[in-house]
């Protein structure tokens, strides 16, 4: 029996989403607590919510015989991929001393998982203005991983009473995937007394997002492809005393880049500095589609992360970045909604190649 053949009822449709979601290793919803999303609105002349032309598409089966076919998105929760989270983890310093600590991690946000985290907290111990017993972490270990959220996108077409699968007509369909990055570094060398060595506070972060799938159509296809975004700080940041940047002002020496669109700033002031970074990214795009038969495209969302710092007597060096996975789906203007002559069957042949 096919798997056309098995969705033809709104019942064994429901039946194969709860099935496929069980078999998911990261899937800890219900089906209808996972499918189910509120009318989106958009705003009208008038200032007054309207509801948006765009329908998510979820396991929400037409089952007549309108020959519009079904559409249906079978998403997935965020999971982390190899090498997997890092719980809290003790970072030594040296000599090893009860006064210095650290810690580093990296993993998914506590709850019902939607961002990846990384995290590094170094400190030495500071009484008053002077640092007691102060260590350094040498060559501090980093911590990278990375997390994706997958689905797939399934058209089944209609049958008539007769049994006979029936034309469809041509589809407005959009997908819509979203995710918010965010970095931010908080070094401090602290004060440099008369005869001590320079004090140095070291950190850096590398995120990256983008989406991935299989070809469905020109459009969609192109935006799958330029979705990548990105924030880093590489090579790491340097907050230096002066003895050790001699000749630069506030004693800061810094490496910045950020490798995409997003802000990198940092306020510089006596011996403290911060960097902020702020990216997004956005696959938003619709085609006019017709497809020929049961068809399923797979599509994801990739997300890696690196934090890494260092402490070379100097305060503290703190590392923080997120990646927010938004937006996930897939939307449509329901049947028809295009002409004819718009349309394209979805695959290989309408976009040219793969991603």
């Amino acid at each position: 029996m096919s798997l056309a053949h098995v969705c033809r009822s709104a019942y064994a449709r429901t039946t194969l989403l709860a099935l496929v979601c069980a078999l998911s290793d990261s899937s800890t919803e219900s089906a209808s607590a996972m499918f189910t999303a509120p009318p989106q609105t958009m705003p009208s002349g008038s200032g007054t919510p309207e509801p948006s032309p765009w329908i998510p598409i979820n396991d929400a089966p037409s089952g007549g015989v309108d020959g519009c076919g079904d559409w249906l998105w079978l998403p997935y929760r965020v999971r982390m991929v190899a090498p997997g989270p890092t719980p809290p983890t003790q970072v030594p310093f040296s000599p090893t001393l009860s006064s210095g600590n650290g810690t580093r991690r990296l993993g998914l946000a506590s709850g019902s998982p939607t961002a990846m985290i990384g995290s590094y907290a170094l400190s030495n111990l500071w009484i008053g203005p002077l640092c007691t017993a102060c260590g350094t972490t040498d060559d501090a270990p980093e911590t990278r991983g990375s997390a994706e959220r997958s689905g797939f996108l399934c058209w089944f077409p209609s049958v008539s009473a007769a049994g006979e699968e029936l034309a469809s007509p041509p589809t407005r369909i959009r997908i819509n995937s979203t995710a918010y990055l965010h970095g931010r570094i908080d070094l401090d060398f602290g004060i440099v007394l008369a005869g001590e060595t320079s004090r140095l506070a070291i950190g850096g972060l590398n995120v990256d997002v983008k989406t991935s799938g299989d070809p469905f159509s020109s459009k969609i296809d192109r935006a799958v492809a330029d979705s990548p975004a990105s924030i880093k700080v590489n090579p790491n940041a340097v907050h230096a005393s002066s003895a050790q940047s001699s000749g630069l002002s506030a004693g800061v020496t810094l490496g910045a880049d950020n490798g995409g669109s997003g802000s990198v700033s940092w306020t510089l002031g006596g011996s403290r500095a911060w960097i902020e970074l702020n990216e997004s990214m956005r696959c938003v795009e619709w085609d006019c589609v017709m497809p020929n038969g049961e068809q399923k495209w797979y599509f994801q969302q990739d997300a890696s992360m690196l934090v890494d710092a260092a402490l070379i007597y100097g305060r503290h060096a703190k590392v923080d970045a997120t990646v927010e996975f938004e937006n996930f789906l897939f939307e449509t203007m329901g049947c028809p909604s295009c002409s004819s002559t718009q349309a394209t069957a979805p695959g290989p042949q309408a976009s040219g190649g793969t991603q």
